[in-house]
């Protein structure tokens, strides 16, 4: 026993000496050796990423902050952790956001590393590969595309518009965030499937939708922090995952869907059944000239999670922003009903276009008003 006792605790003392060797060696390449080692900023972040780690998950997104701080310290190029500089000149912005004739760049692998949506353009590393993922989705998001997607924005505005009636001279106390967040969901619920749940026709405007987007959102600087946590999580049954945190059915459930959306669409294809004048943005995918590696169920449903994200929060925060400074500015929405005043006149019978508000919004920026 005394034998293996002692094995034990060489065993264990040999690890000890070599991860202290390894963390050592590490430290030292980041420091010295590394291309970005010359470049200020505070040595103890350059030389591990749980500084980054700690604000970001701890402190709820502080980082940014501290970057700020060190931008005002060490100036405008600062080395933040062991892989990333970040620089504070505007003027500079060309030179790194640059179109592909100028420079080909492939696309930053750390960024979203363990938050699972692997196979969408947004997290694709190559130049090449990116543009080629990419290039489908153009005309859903282009001018043009917006244009024809006015019905489905024209239905939910008046659905939303209807919900707010409702509440009026009932002293309710409406979430703008929540509503919000429930028509951009609709909005892009509807581009991405034709299935869908309507988040509009919630009494409250569907919270659980907001705060299950908000978690995961929460979760990134864990899941990129500790990258390898994904992995575990993909290998629990769907029962035990929506056991420890219940708001993650929805999440699930919209998987389900999307991925059974896809499969008919390529059943459909299959069967070389013609799609509709405006079919859904995974159908339109999935009959694409994508090849068909780029067209498997798992990766067209991460690429539907990213942007069902993308186009649910992110809009929805601008709603938030915008409603609130117009509401809290009086100079501004009086100029504002008034500017609205003509093309609004006929409404609802006749909404205005995306091309009156366009032309309106630019004679109003270049008035200055």
């Amino acid at each position: 026993m005394a034998v293996n006792f002692n094995s034990f605790v060489f065993a264990g003392l040999g690890l000890v000496c070599v991860g202290t060797i390894y963390c050592i060696a590490l430290i030292t390449h980041r420091l010295v050796f590394s291309p970005l080692a010359g470049f200020p900023g505070p040595k103890f972040a350059a030389a591990t990423g749980w500084v980054e780690f700690y604000y970001d998950f701890f402190k709820r997104g502080a980082y940014i902050y501290e970057i700020e701080k060190m931008h005002k310290k060490y100036g405008p190029i600062v080395r933040i952790n062991p892989e990333e500089l970040s620089l504070h000149d505007p003027a500079f912005y060309d030179e790194i956001y640059c179109v592909a004739s100028k420079r080909r760049t492939d696309n930053y692998s750390h960024i979203g590393k363990g938050i699972d949506f692997d196979g969408s353009h947004f997290l694709t590393t190559a130049h090449d590969h990116h543009r080629l993922r990419r290039k489908p989705l153009e005309p859903y998001f282009s001018r043009g595309g917006v244009m024809r997607l006015e019905p489905i924005l024209h239905e939910a505005v008046q659905k939303l518009e209807k919900r707010f009636t409702e509440k009026k001279g009932k002293c309710a106390v409406v979430r703008l965030d929540h509503a919000f967040t429930a028509f951009t969901g609709d909005v892009i619920g509807t581009v991405c499937c034709e299935e869908r749940e309507q988040f509009l026709d919630d009494p409250e405007f569907a919270p659980y939708w907001y705060k299950l987007l908000h978690t995961v959102i929460k979760s990134i600087p864990l899941f990129m922090g500790l990258p390898w946590l994904i992995n575990i999580v993909s290998l629990l049954p769907e029962s035990i995952v929506v056991w420890i945190d219940p708001r993650s059915k929805k999440f699930i459930d919209y998987k389900n869907m999307t991925n059974r959306h896809i499969e008919i669409a390529k059943d459909r294809k299959f069967h070389s059944i013609k799609i509709g004048s405006r079919p859904s943005l995974l159908t339109y995918l999935v009959n694409s000239e994508l090849p068909s590696s780029e067209l498997t169920v798992e990766r067209l449903s991460k690429e539907a999670q990213v942007l069902l994200g993308a186009g649910t929060v992110s809009t929805a925060r601008t709603l938030d922003f915008i409603c609130y400074y117009v509401l809290a500015n009086e100079d501004i929405h009086c100029k504002l009903r008034d500017e609205l005043a003509d093309i609004m006149t006929n409404y609802p019978a006749q909404i205005p276009s995306f091309v009156q508000l366009e032309r309106l919004l630019s004679v109003y920026l270049r008035l200055g008003r």
